[in-house]
């Protein structure tokens, strides 16, 4: 059955009143439980109604980190209710305690749903918040929609969590909700809306840089070629995509080598950036804008830190490569207005975190886990090629423990 925006948001606000989610303690930690098995239970759906064949592995790998962090937000439920004490001047001391809002109301247009819809949804419960998801077109994931529409009764509360398949946002009434979160590249749609104190918007074409630094050193091409091209891809949104790579002259012609000439890029010589009227940030605009990676050719470490520190757009995340990384990330961190990264091969910790919430040593590992697992390390650049073996074999004669104890034994299990 349809319900309209309206109905879900006096349904939501009666069910807030009657002290729905904050009567039961574990009430969000059932909710939880819920959204991870729905997703477990209909994970190839999932998959192929949000994904292309291009995308599809870069889709494995979001459904992998929602996985995680809803592991994440279960564990935080687990434990004691969070509190901070603080201590203002000439106040005194004062404990904050973290509560739910009330109802929460989250609006996504035409997103990735694994992100921007499933990811706030498990928020909101997390918190204890009665909440009402819906999206303003099925027009984008018409089919992921239709599934949610399909299956939401059936593992969640539909109560106290609520889902409407498409609405006009401009039929929501501000007053009636206590929080309105809207995840769109655009926020024009929503004006009326964003001049309530209440409302938040997320916007999801982020107008900041991803950008990468390769070190001194020996480096395995083949390896860096790999990361960058994945992370470079079209099918990647742009707020996740690297725009652009800072290597020496030595080394430029070995990284467009392995990188290939399928892979769009623009290459800045030193020469160009010596010229009087250089912009750095005007050459990453438009190599952002046309979806290409801007190679930058740097003489030395402090020369592309100082480019970086003169950038005018924020810098979101930078990533330090190579065989130096650790050396110069607290240089880089220092200077760099920006999350600084040095990805390191964490050997499956987080893949192991993830398919530790699908499985308990009373299951059995499926063909589906193991997958999900794949997909999960290949995040950190690990290749899975040692799990690539007879699934149906390793499923059928594998529970979580062994599982366990293969990876970590290298290979071999009882």
């Amino acid at each position: 059955m349809t319900i309209t925006i309206t109905d879900a948001v006096a349904t939501a606000r009666l069910s807030w009143q009657s002290n729905y989610t904050l009567g039961d303690p574990r009430w969000s930690l059932k909710q939880l439980h819920g959204l991870h098995q729905l997703i477990i239970d209909h994970r190839d759906e999932i998959i192929s109604s949000v994904s292309t064949p291009r995308s599809t592995q870069y889709h494995e790998k979001e459904l992998a980190r929602l996985i995680f962090d809803i592991s994440q937000h279960i564990a935080s439920t687990n434990g004691p209710p969070s509190s901070q004490e603080t201590d203002i001047p000439l106040l005194g001391k004062f404990v904050i305690t973290h509560r739910p809002v009330g109802v929460s109301v989250i609006i996504c247009g035409e997103v990735d749903p694994l992100r921007w819809m499933l990811g706030p949804l498990a928020a909101s419960i997390t918190a204890g918040n009665v909440t009402v998801l819906t999206t303003t077109t099925t027009t984008h994931h018409g089919p992921f929609v239709a599934l949610l529409s399909r299956e939401w009764a059936n593992y969640l509360d539909r109560d106290s969590n609520l889902f409407v398949s498409s609405c006009d946002s401009s039929q929501l009434d501000i007053e009636l909700v206590d929080k309105v979160t809207l995840c769109d590249n655009s926020s024009e749609p929503y004006r009326s809306i964003l001049s309530s104190p209440k409302a938040q918007f997320l916007n999801t074409s982020s107008p900041e840089l991803n950008i990468a630094l390769i070190t001194e050193g020996k480096k395995s091409w083949p390896c860096i070629a790999k990361e960058v091209k994945a992370a470079s891809n079209l099918v990647v949104p742009p707020s996740d995509r690297l725009h652009a790579i800072f290597v020496r002259e030595e080394d430029a012609e070995l990284l467009q080598k392995a990188v290939g000439s399928d892979q769009q890029t623009t290459v800045l010589d030193t020469l160009q950036q010596k010229k009087s009227n250089f912009q750095l940030h005007l050459h990453l605009k438009t190599a952002k804008e046309n979806g290409a990676l801007l190679v930058i050719l740097t003489r030395s470490l402090e020369g592309a830190i100082d480019a970086l520190v003169g950038v005018s757009a924020p810098i979101a995340q930078l990533a330090i490569l190579g065989p130096e990384a650790r050396k110069v990330h607290d240089f880089a961190k220092h200077w760099v207005p920006a999350r600084v990264l040095t990805p390191t091969p964490m050997f499956l910790a987080t893949a192991i975190l993830a398919l530790n919430i699908l499985s308990s040593p009373q299951k059995r590992t499926t063909r589906s886990d193991l997958e999900l697992l794949t997909a999960a390390s290949e995040t950190w650049g690990q290749n899975m090629q040692e799990l690539s073996m007879d699934f149906d074999f390793m499923a059928s004669c594998m529970s979580f423990d062994q599982l366990f104890a293969f990876v970590m034994g290298n290979g071999s299990y009882d």
